[in-house]
């Protein structure tokens, strides 16, 4: 695994990776990077629900990198796939132990390959607590379609529920973890439309959702509250000021990123009749419409909090100038990355009420990034990350 996918990213490499797009505005905004999330800082301790909380999510990691490593075992030719999610959540288990040491493995989950009946299991955590059991593939090797299927299937249907359970934790847990549980859902969205995309054709017409009904949110916020009291709790709200300057600097970011999958689109105009570049603009458009419904959501919670929002640059230097489709997919990556990781920042800053949006924010910047990287040509191990925002 890349050190850089370990190690948080600091402020300087955010600035770095941005270019220049809105640097004068995101610099200005103030808003520190939170690689670490301060779960170590003194006077700044955890609660008993943020460290059940992060106990249960390197569980879930744990279970879900040995559920991995057996795919690529039994799988030989999607092996690359399936190591690098194993990986990815291998960082998470070191991520969140090192945070939270509390929540360190103690001892190594079972890798039980079969079921009681010797077939592949199919149970998949439970939204409400996300367990991901051990057992849950076949032991030998079978490269067959329906093996590969029931396979991905299973995998899917883990990695789907450990994302809603890492997003009902974001909105729950303190400023403290709640940037770290932000991308451990950022990562398992993405980590399942990998999944997806890797030629199953039951999962094809899958729909990945970064976002969760507000119904479904407070089912679930109330689920959680009722299995573990504890995680009812009231935290004094974070200063406005730091609210608005965490906003500030994601509406910052969402300009630049307008102007620059805007430029993208039209340098790929010329192109748009072949299917890669046809694909790359579709890229470019999903990207700039997400980025127009975030400032607009940016804009009216600044002002409704007194704030004066941020002016868009009539233009913007651009860390990549897109004249064919490669330049144009590599600055779309590239815009996204930034953005993750001001949403990722921004997460620790505001309170409960607001984590909606930057929780769904991130995600979605991971997850076109993802794609932009994926439509170049890249591998999963390439195109991946495995903590969105925070490296």
């Amino acid at each position: 695994m890349d050190s850089a996918q370990r190690t948080p990213a600091s402020r300087r490499r955010v600035l770095a990776g941005l270019g220049t797009i809105a640097l004068a505005a995101v610099a200005g905004a103030g808003c520190s990077r939170t690689g670490s999330t301060g779960a170590g800082v003194p006077g700044r301790a955890l609660s008993a629900a943020d460290v059940a909380a992060a106990r249960a999510a390197v569980t879930r990691a744990a279970a879900l990198a040995v559920a991995y490593g057996a795919a690529a075992q039994r799988h030989p030719a999607r092996r690359a796939l399936f190591e690098t999610l194993r990986d990815h959540h291998e960082v998470a288990v070191t991520t969140v132990a090192a945070q939270v040491p509390a929540a360190a493995p103690t001892t190594a989950p079972s890798a039980t390959a079969t079921g009681p009946t010797g077939r592949p299991t199919t149970a998949a955590p439970t939204q409400a607590s996300g367990e991901v059991p051990a057992d849950l593939l076949p032991a030998g090797t079978d490269d067959s379609p329906a093996a590969l299927h029931a396979t991905i299937e299973t995998l899917y249907g883990a990695e789907s529920a450990a994302a809603t359970t890492a997003r009902g934790d974001a909105l729950e847990v303190s400023g403290l973890l709640a940037p770290l549980f932000a991308s451990l859902f950022a990562a398992g969205n993405a980590q399942s439309e990998l999944l997806d995309r890797d030629g199953d054709p039951a999962l094809a017409t899958a729909t990945i959702t970064p976002t969760a009904s507000p119904a479904a949110t407070a089912s679930a916020t109330s689920a959680a509250s009722a299995a573990n009291p504890t995680a009812a709790r009231v935290a004094a709200p974070p200063p406005q000021a730091a609210i608005l300057r965490a906003l500030t600097t994601m509406l910052a970011a969402s300009h630049g990123a307008i102007y620059a999958t805007a430029t993208a689109g039209g340098a790929l105009a010329p192109q748009a009749a072949t299917a890669a570049g046809a694909l790359a603009r579709q890229r470019a458009r999903e990207g700039w419409l997400a980025h127009l419904r975030l400032r607009d959501q940016l804009i009216a919670q600044i002002e409704a909090r007194g704030g004066a929002p941020v002016p868009a640059l009539a233009a913007y230097r651009l860390p990549t100038t897109p004249v064919d489709v490669p330049t144009a997919l590599r600055l779309l990556s590239q815009v996204e990355d930034v953005c993750a990781a001001t949403a990722h920042d921004a997460t620790a800053q505001v309170g409960t009420d607001l984590r909606a949006l930057t929780v769904d924010a991130l995600a979605g910047m991971a997850l076109r990034a993802q794609r932009a990287r994926l439509a170049a040509g890249a591998s999963p191990a390439t195109a991946s990350r495995a903590l969105p925002g925070a490296t």
